[in-house]
């Protein structure tokens, strides 16, 4: 047998197995369909008086399909800061830093906390805005919430109903922007 044929037969079977891996993640859940980013500030009172709720999100809807984040753009955050952060407030999200904004600039996001749902396989933003309606305007804050708009596209998702793409206009502390 000639080389060409060995590295070809080789290639080949490497080829084979890098598909058969793929199909298995795909399979096994690993590459979820629905990517939700809650884009956060440990330092800000706005996001603080949220992580029961983003807690209780998590709970109820992260699965294979679903699969959520906490990303934090922000300048000022550190990595010990975030993970005290984390521990106080018992957060089981993963978490990691944007330190170059790189999705904080794509997603356009202005203030924290801010959520985005992305759905993978079409590449679509299909909700980015507040988590729901208790933050009216900064130090405007109602007892409850009547509109919950995250929890509300969660549902859908999980109940397999199709939405249109929306936004909500986000109320929070502001990113500053490098």
């Amino acid at each position: 047998m000639g080389l060409r044929k060995m590295i070809s037969i080789k290639s080949s079977f490497v080829l084979s197995l890098l598909w058969i891996l793929f199909q298995i993640s795909e399979i096994s859940g690993q590459n979820p369909t629905f990517k939700v980013y809650f884009f956060m500030l440990e330092e800000c009172k706005i996001t603080q008086s949220y992580t029961p709720e983003i807690i209780r999100l998590w709970s109820k809807y992260q699965n294979d399909s679903i699969q959520m984040e906490a990303i934090y753009p922000a300048p000022s955050s550190s990595y010990s800061e975030i993970n005290q952060f984390h521990k106080k407030y018992q957060i089981p999200l993963p978490w990691k830093m944007d330190s170059l904004q790189s999705l904080a600039k794509f997603y356009h996001i202005k203030v924290m906390p801010e959520v985005i749902i992305f759905h993978q396989p079409t590449k679509t933003v299909l909700y980015q805005g507040r988590i729901d309606d208790r933050w009216a305007a900064i130090g405007k804050r109602k007892s409850r919430a009547s509109n919950r708009e995250l929890n509300d596209c969660l549902e859908n998702i999980s109940k397999g109903k199709q939405f249109q793409p929306f936004q909500t206009e986000a109320v929070g502390c502001f990113l500053t922007k490098l």
